[in-house]
């Protein structure tokens, strides 16, 4: 049996998560910005805008980059005029 205070309890948990879960997006948001610039998306507009009919690559980490290397290779010899995008979600995969 559902009384007054189970549902106020019920609510006021539902709307803390969904605040708690902004809050930690909007944290995420601003703090990867900062440390990665291409963090969701975002600085891809320009090249989005430039280069229409490209490739896109993307590897989460070091070893997805480096093993797009052989497909990348081939695909070269065969769509000499097309431009390559890559984008990863970390460090060492954008340094490589």
């Amino acid at each position: 049996c559902y009384n007054e205070y189970s549902v106020k309890e019920l609510l006021l948990t539902i709307l803390f998560s969904i605040f708690y879960n902004f809050i930690l997006f909007l944290g995420a948001l601003f703090f990867f910005r900062k440390w990665h610039p291409n963090f969701l998306g975002f600085g891809l507009k320009e090249v989005k805008r430039k280069c229409r009919g490209a490739i896109w690559f993307h590897g989460v980490s070091l070893g997805e980059i480096k093993a797009l290397a052989p497909l990348v290779s081939k695909m070269r010899t065969h769509y000499t005029a097309t431009p390559f995008i890559f984008t990863t979600c970390t460090h060492t995969g954008y340094n490589e």
